[in-house]
């Protein structure tokens, strides 16, 4: 199903959060807080997948808060997307909310946020044009000293204004325990609970736009859709691979990529699609440690386990901003691990840091398929997917002590991947230099 006109009533939301908070602004300097820069990325493999094309992205990124007396604040993010090669790529991100933060039996903190947010690409990829309200509750309990425990719950409402087979809502449950040793070890537990419900049944419309750009376009899917756990046609591969992240500032592994592959010319595209609902749950344990003063470390293992079967996930054709296009997580399941390694160096206010992550990711019903879009194996052997990654990158931050700009920061890194596959289109690797440039007050 498709539907229009969406595009001038995000573009008309967008403006009225910024004269929202600019009026309000203006009434309450003294508590206007926020941040504006610019980010670079460059990458030989946009869409992490064997066509290796190269492509350089620009951020602009701005956002602000203001308190609204003791404990309400407003808030809001924009940031813009330009990519130089593949420009109907290009698109704005905004994110406004207003929280409410409170004291509870007089150590514990209450936090409730709730807000709009929404993706306005330009060109082709107007399809994934989407809008979102949600909220989300948390509860900072410290009951006894070293010890922080926190609940909290979120919920989000989305719908795409031109392709409705993708509206859902989503339900997040999570818990994380942190504990401090007066040694300087801090112990980390996290578990979340995803779920989420598509709001529509699966389009007749987009399974007969799949077959017919399987026949004249060799197999390449439509740029989106969504799919059960039995799709020959690939997945939208994403991660720390390629383009920006959303939050304004390329700290590894905040980023998103795409790729995507179509089945043999003329070949029927099949599509499990009978669930609406997808169920996931991640568990993480963290060991942290400072060495001395000036370097720490820290090390996490994680495990991420479907409970729906099949599951309903999302993906696309596109590289882009939407991980639950190009990096649904609930496409997949499996181990993964990471490390990092930071060193304040004797030069004021500069920091090194050294990161390295791996992933096991098992793509449960999708078969591996060579780059003609064949079964590999016969028996129909399941996608599987080894994923390492290495960055290093440089810090710099500086603080003024005056209204604006208060401080500056800045950073220049680069990181390599490896994604080893069962699937040749995804048996491929990444090299990526990013650096960015920030003003705060």
């Amino acid at each position: 199903m498709v539907r229009a006109g969406g595009g001038g009533n995000g573009l008309r939301a967008a403006l009225y959060c910024a004269i929202l908070l600019a009026g309000f602004v203006g009434r309450s300097w003294a508590g206007f807080e926020g941040e504006v820069g610019v980010e670079g990325t460059w990458t030989d493999n946009l869409y992490l997948t064997a066509s290796s094309e190269e492509d350089f992205v620009t951020v602009p990124f701005g956002h602000a808060s203001v308190a609204m007396g003791e404990h309400f604040s407003l808030r809001y993010r924009l940031n813009g997307y330009l990519y130089n090669s593949n420009s109907e790529l290009n698109a704005l991100r905004q994110r406004a909310s207003v929280r409410h933060d409170a004291k509870v039996g007089g150590s514990h903190d209450l936090g409730v946020e709730f807000g709009y947010g929404g993706i306005l690409h330009g060109g082709d990829s107007e399809n994934l044009d989407h809008h979102q309200l949600g909220g989300t509750v948390d509860l900072n309990l410290r009951p006894s000293p070293g010890l922080l425990i926190v609940p909290g719950v979120e919920g989000y409402w989305r719908t795409y204004p031109d392709t409705d087979d993708l509206d859902y809502a989503e339900a997040i449950g999570n818990l994380l325990v942190n504990r401090s040793f007066d040694s300087g070890t801090t112990l980390r537990l996290t578990g979340t609970l995803f779920f989420r419900r598509f709001l529509n049944p699966f389009s007749d419309s987009v399974q007969a736009e799949d077959a017919a750009n399987s026949q004249v376009n060799g197999g390449a899917p439509s740029p989106v859709s969504a799919s059960g756990g039995m799709n020959p046609a690939g997945s939208g591969f994403g991660g720390s691979g390629s383009g920006p992240g959303q939050a304004g500032g390329n700290r590894w592994g905040g980023s998103d990529s795409a790729g995507e592959q179509g089945p043999a010319a003329g070949a029927k595209v099949e599509r499990n699609i009978e669930s609406r609902s997808a169920g996931q749950f991640l568990a993480a344990v963290r060991l942290a440690r400072a060495l001395g003063s000036r370097a720490g470390f820290f090390v996490e293992g994680s495990y991420r386990k479907n409970f729906l079967d099949p599951p309903r996930f999302a993906e696309g054709s596109i590289p882009g901003l939407d991980r639950e296009f190009f990096d649904d997580h609930y496409g997949y399941e499996g181990p993964g691990a990471s490390a990092q390694v930071s060193l304040l160096l004797p030069l004021s206010g500069m920091r090194m840091v050294l990161i390295g992550l791996l992933e096991e990711r098992r793509y449960a019903g999708r078969e591996a398929l060579d780059l003609d879009g064949n079964l590999k194996d016969p028996a129909g052997e399941e996608r599987r997917d080894e994923r390492y990654e290495i960055a290093v990158r440089g810090e710099f931050s500086r603080d003024f002590g005056k209204a604006f700009p208060a401080a500056m920061s800045a950073d220049l890194g680069y990181s390599r991947v490896w994604n080893e596959s069962n699937d040749d289109w995804y048996d491929t690797g990444e090299n990526r230099v990013f650096a960015s440039l920030s003003l705060l007050w």
